[in-house]
């Protein structure tokens, strides 16, 4: 039985307008064509200009997406310009866009963008500056949120073993400790080992910060680790109780 037009009009219709609707509602995170990084910079720099921190939210946002180690480089650069403008005293980064930022950088993936974070992070010398440190926090807290990428792991590991630098270490376990990082367990235990007086005779925030972490990070359902923590513990104890 042949269809009557209308009805072959009106099912074409439906289709078409199905395939416009499917288009619209494409995924927001999606990188379009022409997001590429440069376009994004320039409209950033003009979002800057306008004071426009909505518009440059929005493009921090769009820049991570791109996964570009340009982008990387441009959002750390940012944030080392904005380092300088606070340190002379001078206006920086509006408080939210500076945290976009910080945000943003956890979304980068591949090795090299994330290696120039950690390298930005461990190149900070908060042991001459201690107020480096809650920048060193920033960088360590987008590194610990990132799982499975080889880069971002081994900087977080290289601060919490740093033997000498309290305010580095800090850092690191405060950012491991707020991003529930649990893969740290052993790299946190083992400052409790660490044969260092200092942190027991100068320093204590470093076991007080150490044993913060531990207890958020720990996974109290494995034995093993939890026999491990308690140990390490008994031996801190034991050890800062020792005559000097």
């Amino acid at each position: 039985m042949q269809r009557p037009n209308s009805y072959r009009w009106s099912l074409l219709l439906c289709l078409l307008a199905a395939a416009l609707l499917s288009v619209s509602l494409a995924p927001t995170g999606t990188v379009r064509a022409d997001d590429d990084f440069k376009t994004l910079k320039k409209d950033y720099e003009q979002a800057k200009k306008d004071g426009s921190r909505t518009t440059m939210g929005r493009l921090i946002e769009k820049m991570a997406r791109t996964n570009d180690k340009d982008a990387a480089k441009y959002l750390l650069g940012e944030l080392a310009n904005d380092q300088r403008a606070r340190k002379s005293k001078k206006a920086g980064l509006p408080g939210e866009v500076r945290d976009q930022i910080i945000n943003a950088l956890a979304s980068f993936t591949d090795e090299e963008s994330v290696g120039l974070i950690g390298k930005a992070a461990l190149d900070l010398k908060s042991d001459k500056d201690p107020t480096l440190a809650l920048d060193q926090f920033d960088f360590f807290k987008s590194l610990a949120r990132m799982e499975g990428v080889e880069a971002a792991d081994k900087t977080i590991r290289a601060a919490l073993a740093d033997a000498k630098n309290p305010y580095i270490k800090c850092a690191a376990l405060e950012a491991v400790r707020q991003a529930k990082a649990s893969r740290f367990t052993d790299d946190v235990v083992n400052i409790l080992l660490e044969e260092n007086e200092e942190w027991a005779r100068k320093w204590l925030i470093v076991p007080i910060n150490t044993m913060a972490c531990l207890e958020d990070i720990v996974d109290t359902a494995n034995k093993e680790t939890v026999i491990k923590t308690v140990e390490a513990a008994v031996v801190w104890e034991e050890r800062k109780d020792l005559p000097r």
